[in-house]
């Protein structure tokens, strides 16, 4: 029956983006208790690269080769690498729900490296409006839990996962302009 509705799927895979993007953080929390944040990073992305390595082979989707595929590791590591690895070692010191808010500040990261670099899109007004209404509501959200105890760890996790989002930026904007 509900298979019929015309956006069963589009509802489904909503669904199953909220699940897997809302638990990261929570999983990462759990397996950091008995992997390394080295160890974990790796492992999630080999076996998650091994995945996709597979399933583009078996449906003969193009692989990289050559030049193509040192760039994809490049970008792989600033991005994923950096990005990750360092939210993966911000937990220890953070705890998920905080590290998760934490993130949100990514996009003044993108744009402000996108419009510091030669030829990068510049700022406008909208866009800006539209940040700080973002940043107002991160503030809501972290105000209580950040004015109660944001030194030391905290402090520590928090500049740590600003190094990671600068990380994820750079990567991104990087590999927006190879392509």
């Amino acid at each position: 029956m509900l298979r019929r509705h015309p956006q069963f799927f589009a509802y489904l895979a909503l669904i199953a983006v909220c699940f897997f993007w809302g638990t990261t953080y929570l999983g990462i929390r759990i397996a950091l208790e008995s992997l390394s944040p080295v160890t974990l990073v790796a492992t999630r992305y080999l076996i998650s690269g091994f995945i996709l390595l597979m399933v583009s082979y078996f449906t003969g989707a193009h692989l990289p080769t050559g030049r193509e595929l040192l760039w994809t590791a490049v970008f792989g590591v600033i991005i994923l690498g950096i990005g990750n690895g360092c939210l993966a070692f911000a937990e220890q010191w953070v705890p998920s729900g905080l590290a998760a808010m934490f993130i949100t500040i990514a996009p003044f990261w993108m744009l402000g490296i996108e419009a510091a670099l030669p030829g990068g899109e510049r700022l406008h007004a909208p866009t800006i409006l539209g940040m700080l209404v973002g940043l107002c509501g991160t503030v809501l959200l972290v105000g209580p839990a950040a004015a109660n105890g944001f030194s030391g760890p905290v402090l520590k996790g928090f500049l740590v996962l600003q190094l990671g989002c600068a990380g994820w930026s750079f990567g991104s904007i990087l590999q927006k302009r190879h392509t």
